[in-house]
């Protein structure tokens, strides 16, 4: 999280650099919302953020990854290799679903 939080700051830096604005208005989703939290308070870049808005970020953590952080090891790598891959395979599916034009056979019929 710390490394997305730096890579954060330094792209503050570029646009107030860029722009001359004396600061920055952040809109973050997920756990991009805790990396912009950290940015501005543990990296010290609140004076350069306005606000930050977030979308479904888990300011109170997670009950599924509680739980999981409480299986053995082998069981928590298992569940998160299988948690990618599915989401590896619902993004392609509401890619081709959503944007058939972007692949050279026609789209499913459902």
């Amino acid at each position: 999280m710390e490394t997305n939080a730096r890579t954060i700051v330094s792209r503050i830096d570029a646009i107030l650099s860029e722009t001359g604005a004396p600061k920055v208005n952040l809109i973050a989703h997920s756990k991009g919302g805790l990396e912009a939290r950290m940015a501005a308070s543990s990296l010290g870049y609140g004076t350069r953020i306005a606000s930050i808005t977030t979308v479904a970020t888990p300011h109170r953590g997670s009950k599924t990854v509680d739980r999981l952080m409480k299986l053995p090891r082998s069981l928590f790598s298992l569940a998160a290799f299988t948690t990618g891959m599915c989401t590896l395979r619902l993004s392609f599916s509401a890619r081709y679903s959503f944007a058939p034009r972007m692949f050279t056979r026609p789209p499913p019929v459902m």
